[in-house]
């Protein structure tokens, strides 16, 4: 995550100040990029608060130190805002275009997961 970033380059080439990419993909050989967001950015910011405050990231974290963890609205609005964006002027996206997935979707999707757990000659694939 983008808040680690810094730890982690200082690890992999301490003194390599500026160059995260180049030392990242040198490290694992490439780099590829996820954007994962969640509908709701309020519930996405409490539950970013709250791990922040416990160090407990994910249920079960053995890392955590189970603090107590407090409600905290500036916290929550600082997390909302980090983008420099007004939380009380955003306005819902309408997508101007309508979704293709349908039925055939459906099946050419279940077509592929049935054929990847079978493998190349009808053989099962390792960990399908």
């Amino acid at each position: 995550m983008w808040g680690t970033l810094d730890e982690v380059v200082a690890k992999l080439a301490p003194g390599e100040q500026g160059a995260d990419r180049t030392v990242l993909a040198a490290a694992s050989g490439g780099i590829r990029y996820v954007y994962l967001r969640r509908e709701d950015e309020l519930a996405q910011a409490v539950s970013w608060l709250r791990a922040e405050q416990t160090g407990t990231w994910w249920a079960g974290d053995p890392g955590g130190d189970a603090g107590e963890p407090r409600y905290d609205r500036d916290g929550i609005t600082a997390l909302l805002t980090h983008l420099g964006l007004d939380p009380g002027a955003a306005r819902p996206v309408v997508a101007r275009h309508r979704r293709q997935a349908d039925d055939l979707n459906a099946a050419w999707a279940a077509r592929y997961r049935a054929a990847r757990r079978r493998g190349p000659a009808g053989r099962p694939e390792p960990g399908c």
